[in-house]
């Protein structure tokens, strides 16, 4: 009795989905230097991230370091573009916990495409990570 007392407990195993599936076979018509923002919006739907470069904390680290009476910079305004990310997410759980041992495993996997915009909000490349087939 003591003995299954001590191995009392609960096992679980849980699967977490966030975002949609990707549909990665639309990128064949994607084309650099011709898609433009508008067509990648139309065919993939909203981003799930849209980033923006961070310059903030360079142009005040330039400014601090700069010994004069005027500052001037110029940045490309290439560098300010977006970068649409799209994401599908998986996570697997598995859990055992018991009065004398507890174990808990957590795996998370993801499909992510991101598409990089340069001039005139045309494409200038974009990516691809399945990392959902490792699981």
């Amino acid at each position: 009795m003591l003995l299954a007392a001590m191995l009392s407990g609960c096992v679980a195993v849980s699967r977490q989905y966030e975002g949609a599936k990707l549909p990665t076979e639309k990128l064949a018509g994607v084309e650099i230097g011709a898609t433009t923002r508008q067509d990648v919006l139309d065919q993939f739907g909203p981003p799930v991230v849209i980033q923006k470069r961070d310059f903030e904390g360079l142009v005040s680290s330039i400014g601090s370091s700069f010994q004069g009476d005027e500052l001037t910079l110029q940045l490309d305004p290439k560098l300010l573009n977006e970068v649409f990310i799209y994401e599908y997410r998986r996570v697997n759980r598995f859990s055992v916990l018991l009065i004398l041992f507890n174990y808990f495993s957590s795996v998370d996997k993801s499909d992510r495409i991101m598409f990089f915009f340069g001039d005139e909000n045309r494409l200038s490349g974009y990516g691809l990570s399945e990392g959902l087939k490792e699981l």
